[in-house]
């Protein structure tokens, strides 16, 4: 599998090119060496930033999972919730996993114990004297 890096660093574009390296260049080097990586120089205004998300062990709904209960926040929408992560994260069909995930917890939500609405005090029931009685 193949990986492209966008970076706004222009020394790293050319870091598998150079002769020359300096030694954190070189632990750098070592590490990436396993992998097949592009790295591609893009300047600031045109480098989004984006992480893009592999379906690993369920990374994704992790991910989503830690965004949507975040302490810092209050549940947002559908909406909401894509436009903050789409500032950070990318993968394909986000909107989707996004829109599951919401989804589910607003039914969660309205059939939970504390929605429901309290049946009162139990009342006694008549016992009918004979059989049939109370249906005629």
């Amino acid at each position: 599998m193949s990986y492209e890096v966008y970076t706004d660093h222009r020394s790293l574009h050319y870091l598998f090119e150079q002769k020359d390296l300096n030694l954190r260049q070189w632990r750098w080097l070592e590490l990436l060496k396993d992998y097949d990586i592009t790295i591609l120089y893009y300047t600031g205004k045109e480098n989004v930033g984006w992480i893009c998300a592999p379906n690993f062990d369920d990374l994704r709904e992790l991910i989503i999972e830690e965004d949507y209960s975040s302490h810092y926040s209050i549940h947002p929408s559908v909406m909401e919730m894509y436009r903050d992560m789409k500032q950070h994260y990318w993968w394909r069909r986000m909107y989707n996993d996004i829109v599951g995930h919401v989804s589910w917890y607003l039914n969660y939500q309205q059939v939970k114990y504390e929605n429901q609405i309290t049946g009162g005090l139990l009342q006694n029931i008549d016992i009918p004297e004979k059989k049939w009685s109370e249906l005629l």
